[in-house]
């Protein structure tokens, strides 16, 4: 048995996805990376070497990106309809998404996903999370706590499978920012809420 590098085991279970690449990534957070020999490297997403904190209409966003209709970035979009993640914190900003998620479980979906706590702050007026398709669409599903801000926005939420659904210890909505419009079940929570 022989004793594969890094990078040869990339070549053998990777499929070559980072083969335009000559460099081995070792570590590194958001667009800067480090390859084995300690030198700093510079992409956008190809050195990311940790899951995303939140997926949001299946797109992957780490800490300061933001997301608009078709774009991923680290720069702030010029329109005014985007999504922002920092430090916890999603931020919806006149945002209005239609039938594309995070699959989470075989045929399920979740168009805000996310393993950690997470608190969504709605801004802007109005946010939509619509899903029209067949298969289990959920608006948002979180795995820890979940708080809902208003500042100002409201999300409606039209899907054909839960609404809200959080796995934490709690669920916090401050000023009533939530409008479910369509769903099997509003809002499902296992811990307290407040």
């Amino acid at each position: 048995n022989k004793i594969m590098s890094i990078l040869e085991k990339d070549n053998l279970y990777i499929a070559n996805t980072y083969a335009r690449f000559p460099i081995t990534i070792k570590s590194g957070k958001g667009s800067i990376c480090y390859d084995e020999n300690g030198k700093e490297a510079h992409s956008y997403d190809f050195c990311i070497t940790e899951a995303p904190y939140v997926y949001v209409g299946g797109v992957g966003l780490y800490d300061g990106y933001y997301l608009t209709e078709d774009l991923k970035t680290y720069k702030a979009p010029l329109s005014d309809n985007y999504a922002y993640y920092s430090n916890g914190v999603l931020t919806l900003y006149n945002f209005d998404f239609s039938n594309q998620g995070y699959e989470y479980f075989a045929e399920n979906f979740a168009m805000i996903y996310s393993e950690y706590d997470l608190e969504i702050n709605l801004q802007g007026y109005d946010n939509y999370l619509t899903w029209t398709k067949e298969e289990k669409g959920n608006g948002v599903f979180v795995r820890g706590n979940l708080s809902f801000e208003g500042g100002g926005g409201r999300v409606y939420i039209d899907v054909n499978d839960t609404a809200v659904y959080t796995e934490g210890d709690t669920f916090t909505i401050i000023d009533e920012g939530i409008e479910v419009v369509n769903a099997d079940i509003g809002i499902f929570y296992h811990g307290n809420a407040y």
